[in-house]
């Protein structure tokens, strides 16, 4: 069972579609499962749980996903900007990606692995032939 602070089924299935497509090109992701990774915050604040994590040896991947409708107003989308440039200073050469449920829900999976360069998108690589 995948530990969500929200209970939401849909975060938990978008959770572990996301990390499933990692692991298929040669991750080793977590937050799917009662694995989650939580980043310490200095001063005694909250931490943050990221959504999925996800690792090659290489690159350190940080999903996050958002509500259905994402975080539309002008407070939501700035909690999302710091949260972002927090994690990114805490954890050093961490990548961050957030996605909406809504862009997720009839997206291929091939499409977001090239969203979070897991492979290469196919017009980029016939232009460098």
């Amino acid at each position: 069972m995948v530990s969500d602070y929200n209970g939401s089924d849909r975060h938990k299935r978008g959770k572990q579609r996301l990390a499933s497509i990692c692991r298929r090109h040669g991750y080793l992701a977590a937050g799917d499962k009662d694995d989650e990774f939580v980043v310490v915050r200095p001063g005694g604040t909250s931490c943050y749980v990221i959504d999925v994590i996800a690792s090659n040896g290489v690159r350190v991947l940080a999903i996050e996903i958002d509500g259905y409708k994402g975080h539309s107003t002008r407070r939501g989308l700035l909690k999302d900007m710091h949260r972002t440039a927090e994690i990114c200073a805490l954890v050093k050469d961490i990548e961050c990606y957030r996605f909406a449920f809504w862009q997720l829900a009839n997206c291929p999976d091939s499409l977001i692995a090239q969203e979070l360069g897991l492979i290469e998108n196919a017009q980029r690589s016939y232009d460098h032939k």
